[in-house]
């Protein structure tokens, strides 16, 4: 329980208060795709209004406490929503004297553990693990800045802590630096160095393994590259021509299926989302991305059961400082979208969906609202 502090979820952000008895007014999340009618249903569960001062804060859940964690990253708060009681925690802020890291942030991000009762912080690039009831700093494991790329993950199983660091720039392959972290007692274990594109690591699904892409314009091919987490050794290249249509450029999961390990993430140029088989080498599906370029992709999220996934991206808008927001949802197993919000839907004000673990339920971001919905689609009803 998170008394006048805050509690963990996935990236920080500040939660909430109670949400008095709502309506369960059954809405459709949008317009009819694919000639398919009401094909992803929602019955609003809770909602929480935004001031206008909170209207910038990230959200996470977190799975421990089914509560939804606010995060405040400018001026360092964090916040906690019971969602199904309406309970809510206070603001707590977050030591993060005496620097601003990039864009005048006072945090980069928070990491809920979900098995233990931790937050990961990222503070001007030095990461910090903090007590979830009262946010003491128990240990920091890192404390060389980072002014580029940072990336904190936990394993499956939270047995293990990866963190990238950038080390080198300026030079025509800049390299980071891995780390893996034992959970238990938060010892480093093996560190290695790799080029700089695989920044976006993943966890293999039995936390022994962690898998990156390399490609880009430094590169004459493309491909995935996994690493031994004991040793730091490479176990596994898979490469491919660099004119393939399915280069990676930035990997979302990763889960174990009877056919195989299968990797999921966006390729080069068309920007279509695809599903590569790791252990055939091979690609197995892709979904279409319909959202304009340029744009990039905000978040992403899966349900429970993997079998729909859903994928938030953001534009700014033609010839303003405004930002447009696009949500696309499929059923992974047939690769047909579901549900699509356009960039430019001006009558859908909403800015996100994302599934919440361990349950069929979707949490809805509005510019000054956050609303949890039970979720049913044409096949489960």
């Amino acid at each position: 329980m998170l008394e006048s502090s805050n509690r963990g979820l996935t990236l920080v952000k500040s939660l909430i208060f109670l949400v008095p008895s709502l309506s369960i007014a059954t809405v459709i999340l949008g317009h009819e795709i694919s000639n398919h009618k009401n094909e992803f249903l929602l019955k609003e569960a809770a909602s929480i209004e935004l001031s206008e001062n909170d209207r910038d804060v990230d959200t996470y859940f977190d799975k421990s406490s089914d509560a939804i964690l606010l995060v405040d990253r400018r001026n360092g708060r964090l916040r906690e929503w019971h969602w199904k009681t309406g309970a809510k925690t206070e603001w707590v802020t977050i030591d993060a004297s005496p620097c601003l890291s990039r864009g005048g942030l006072a945090v980069d991000s928070v990491l809920p553990m979900h098995k233990m009762p931790y937050l990961i912080i990222t503070i001007c690039g030095s990461v910090e693990i903090a007590d979830k009831t009262a946010l003491p700093v128990l240990k920091k494991l890192t404390s060389i800045p980072v002014t580029d790329a940072l990336q904190v993950v936990l394993s499956p199983d939270e047995r293990s802590l990866a963190v990238v660091e950038r080390q080198e720039r300026g030079t025509p392959k800049q390299e980071d630096l891995v780390k893996i972290y034992r959970t238990a007692d938060w010892t480093l274990t093996t560190q290695w160095r790799m080029s700089s594109q695989g920044a976006n690591l993943n966890f293999t699904p039995d936390g022994k393994s962690v898998v990156t892409f390399f490609g880009g314009n430094l590169y004459d091919r493309c491909g995935f590259i996994s690493y031994d987490l004991l040793s730091g050794r490479i176990t596994k290249e898979w490469n491919f021509d660099k004119s393939s249509a399915d280069c990676p450029n930035f990997l979302f999961s990763i889960f174990a299926k009877k056919s195989g390990t299968s990797v999921f993430g966006k390729v080069e140029g068309s920007g279509s989302i695809v599903e590569w088989d790791l252990d055939r080498e091979r690609v197995v599906n892709s979904f279409p991305d319909d959202v304009p370029q340029p744009s990039h992709v905000s978040s992403f999220s899966f349900s429970t059961d993997q079998r729909l996934m859903g994928v938030n991206s953001v534009a700014s808008s033609e010839g303003s400082s405004n930002m447009e927001y696009a949500t696309q949802i499929w059923d992974v197993q047939t690769g047909n979208k579901i549900y699509e919000k356009s960039l430019h839907d001006c009558y859908n004000p909403m800015v996100s969906a994302t599934f919440l673990l361990n349950s069929n339920h979707v949490m809805v971001r509005y510019p000054a609202k956050i609303a949890i919905f039970e979720y049913s689609t044409a096949q489960s009803r």
